[in-house]
């Protein structure tokens, strides 16, 4: 309430991606062609798909506006802060759980992220969830649990795709688990897999019927490996003092120049990106290791 304003601004810009399913059914861009020409509109994997959806889902009153955002946000963080303790209990944790739950609800950067149009909020709504659903799996191990636990997971796969290293983390571990004959844990492992495999299939399919190219989580990762390894923030890693943080500006109009450059096509703007990242690892290695551990 207090930072409501902070909701009209659209950094990334997930509100426009909700609005084109409402209005034509596409998840993309509009992209400008000739003077004369109206924008198209342009099918893109640059985000991820699942806070478009749930915006487009809240948001098809208003036109995906503020309210309807609020909305969302404030049923997630409060479902979120509920859920905590739920789980804190089912941890055993007892009147502990009170300060667990205390400590989400007055967490500054959830209370921040939750007045931005950002993944923030729900993909700590599907983490919780996640825990949940492990947790119910791990106290009593059964196909069902397993099924739900790998349906939640890939949720949030779908929401953050680096959620993708925890699902196959849990998998691995679910077999290395030794309370249960292997053949036991065989099951559990592959109905996970398999039922976040069924959850994450129709982005799959939908990107190689697009793209014409397997595409399981977005065209974003090779700009992130970028954003994190490039001359000019290993520059500053070498001058900054404790406190400071890097400004990405220069780099972000860089990318968007390149990908104008090749006419909005994602993939081979973002196969760039991963290159030039590549590159500069292989430049500095020593840099590389600093900026891992910054």
């Amino acid at each position: 309430a207090a930072d409501y304003g902070s909701l009209r601004p659209d950094p990334d810009p997930y509100r426009q991606l909700a609005q084109h399913p409402l209005a034509d059914g596409t998840l993309g861009y509009p992209i400008a062609g000739d003077a004369a020409a109206a924008p198209r509109l342009q099918p893109t994997a640059y985000r991820p798909p699942l806070y478009p959806w749930m915006l487009a889902a809240f948001g098809w009153v208003d036109g995906v506006g503020s309210a309807s955002i609020a909305l969302l946000h404030a049923l997630a963080g409060v479902a979120t802060v509920l859920l905590v303790y739920r789980l804190s209990q089912a941890w055993q944790l007892g009147g502990w759980g009170w300060w667990a739950a205390v400590l989400v609800a007055c967490d500054p950067i959830l209370l921040n992220q939750s007045s931005r149009v950002m993944t923030e909020t729900p993909a700590t709504l599907l983490a919780v969830l996640g825990l949940l659903g492990l947790t119910r799996l791990t106290v009593v191990p059964t196909i069902s649990r397993a099924l739900l636990a790998g349906v939640l997971v890939a949720l949030a796969v779908l929401c953050r795709p680096t959620f993708l290293v925890w699902g196959a983390a849990i998998a691995v571990a679910i077999l290395l688990t030794p309370q249960s004959p292997f053949r036991r844990r065989l099951w559990l492992a592959g109905s996970f897999v398999i039922a976040g495999g069924v959850v994450m299939t129709p982005w799959a399919v939908r990107n190689v019927l697009v793209f014409e190219r397997r595409i399981v989580t977005t065209t974003h990762g090779g700009y992130t490996l970028w954003l994190g390894n490039n001359e000019e923030f290993y520059g500053f890693l070498d001058q900054a003092g404790w406190g400071d943080v890097w400004d990405s500006q220069r780099l972000d109009e860089q990318y968007l120049r390149v990908r104008r450059e090749f006419l909005d096509d994602e993939l081979r703007a973002d196969r760039w990106a991963y290159e030039q990242g590549v590159a500069t690892i292989r430049r500095h290695p020593a840099s590389f290791a600093k900026a891992c551990v910054f």
